[in-house]
């Protein structure tokens, strides 16, 4: 039988996709279930926020901080894949002690990014929504949650790789639901 193989890869990614957003949300059960005081938070900023006469809408993001960081810890505690897509090096490279010859195909170790202690501080194995909250409780900027990174190195010419930030919009609402 003739297959379509345009079909054949939207069934393949409706699948990936489908596999990846219930893998999330298994692993945010989980954190609500192990951490209730970050759900009761969230709960009351809501309820603040929102109210209890309607559902969330997207106009209501901007003011849900801490829904919004449950979200990107969510992200980054999950580890849904553990490695990043191959990337190949343009030129030859020093890292930490290491030759890395122009052409190596490396796969950023996307577990090891979003559990280093070095980035995410001690509690890194921990769930910990605050992480991207400022003293005031306000979202961090994209900017700087970059600074949470470490500097490069001064003899690499590479970059390292951000934490997970920018989560799709439609995931804060969608838990709110759940909440």
């Amino acid at each position: 039988m003739p297959t379509d193989p345009d079909l054949e890869g939207h069934v393949h990614h409706s699948f990936a996709g489908g596999e990846t957003v219930s893998f999330v949300l298994e692993w945010w059960l989980l954190a609500m279930l192990a951490h209730p005081e970050v759900q009761i938070r969230a709960h009351s900023e809501l309820d603040k926020v929102v109210g209890r006469a309607r559902p969330p809408t997207f106009a209501d993001l901007p003011s849900l901080p801490y829904i919004r960081a449950i979200v990107k810890e969510t992200l980054r505690w999950a580890r849904v894949a553990l490695f990043g897509l191959p990337h190949r090096s343009t030129a030859d490279d020093w890292y930490e002690g290491v030759f890395i010859p122009k052409g190596t195909v490396c796969m950023p170790n996307i577990r090891m990014i979003n559990s280093d202690p070095g980035v995410f501080g001690e509690d890194a194995a921990r769930f910990n929504p605050d992480r991207y909250l400022d003293n005031s409780g306000a979202e961090r900027t994209a900017m700087a949650i970059f600074d949470l990174l470490p500097p490069c190195p001064p003899q690499s010419t590479s970059l390292p790789l951000p934490p997970r930030f920018l989560p799709p919009l439609t995931l804060p609402v969608a838990l709110t639901d759940l909440l």
